[in-house]
């Protein structure tokens, strides 16, 4: 091999520019995917949590309605106060009103903490920035719940909510709770709503 055969060996201008070129394209292609693959990560586990604190929330307000002899006065359609009578005394004392509301943690007032709290004791959080709305419909022994909406339920949109008597003779709650573990991410709100029966003492 000559001296001038040695210098030639290598790469050209050309070929060093399209190599850097199928080099560049083919680390952005791969690029892109780790970075959807990683969305889609984060978007199933935010939404196993989502469902997670929306079965967590589901179990125990249920709970403590099929446990309620009554409902207290004040229930509205977005704050569900209820009488549990914890020591079955049949004597209605302040720490057995028991209230379930939605409480904004951030400014966004898209997503809220669903509480829990006794009538003097402190808030507890069932569901931390997941739920976006939470409804609550009050029927009367001879009202249908299998209806779609609130329509036919008792009226509890006044400043004070439900009075006394509309509130002894509600008999069924119906609760819809909306969802969405990433606001504005491509997927739909979900709702999960279900009824529970009181234990009403007559």
């Amino acid at each position: 091999m000559t001296p001038r055969d040695t210098r030639d060996a290598g790469f050209t201008l050309i070929e060093l520019l399209v190599s850097i070129s199928l080099l560049s394209v083919l680390g952005m292609v791969m690029m892109f995917g780790v970075q959807n693959n990683y969305q889609l990560h984060r978007s199933t586990v935010d939404e196993s949590f989502g469902l997670a604190d929306v079965k967590t929330v589901v179990e125990r307000l249920g709970r403590d309605v099929r446990s309620a002899r009554s409902l207290a006065p004040g229930a509205t359609a977005s704050e569900l106060v209820l009488w549990v009578d914890f020591n079955s005394d049949y004597l209605e004392t302040p720490d057995e009103i028991v209230t379930w509301q939605l409480v904004q943690e951030s400014e966004s007032g898209v997503q809220y903490n669903v509480i829990r709290q006794t009538e003097g004791g402190d808030p507890t959080i069932q569901a931390r920035t997941l739920v976006s709305d939470i409804a609550f419909c009050y029927w009367t022994e001879s009202a249908d719940p299998t209806q779609t909406d609130c329509a036919g339920s008792l009226p509890a949109a006044a400043p004070d909510g439900l009075s006394a008597e509309d509130a002894a003779s509600v008999r069924l709650v119906t609760t819809t709770t909306t969802y969405d573990a990433k606001p504005g991410a491509g997927v739909e709100p979900r709702q999960v709503a279900f009824s529970s029966r009181l234990r009403n003492v007559e």
